[in-house]
């Protein structure tokens, strides 16, 4: 009994250092990738083609004023909500019979949203 036990533990030894073995040679396997690399000419010394882009520079914040006012309008134009007591009798084709007073308070707040 006590060979058949020492051959056990030799054999899980061996088990051991196989796995480790195997474990080595993946990770080696993926760490060196098996491509060949071949320069064919060397790289050239660098340099600036144009130091100063002045048709971007002179176009880029002109495009981007165009496309802040095409939202502006774009978002402008979703706003379908009644402004005055005319669109409203405009809109529903009956006289406005009655209106709420605008307050002191309404009118600050809505100077404050307009101006934040």
């Amino acid at each position: 009994m006590a060979e058949i036990d020492n051959n056990i533990a030799v054999l899980e030894t061996s088990e051991k250092n196989l796995i480790q073995q195997q474990t080595s040679a993946q990770i080696t396997a993926v760490g060196s990738p098996e491509e060949d690399v071949t320069i064919l000419s060397r790289a050239s010394n660098p340099y600036s083609k144009k130091t100063r882009d002045y048709v971007r520079l002179a176009l880029g914040p002109l495009l981007s004023i165009i496309v802040g006012l095409g939202i502006a309008f774009f978002l402008e134009s979703m706003d379908h909500s009644v402004k005055s007591r005319a669109e409203a009798e405009e809109y529903l084709k009956v006289p406005v019979l009655a209106t709420i007073a605008d307050t002191g308070l309404a009118r600050s707040r809505r100077k404050k949203a307009a101006a934040g």
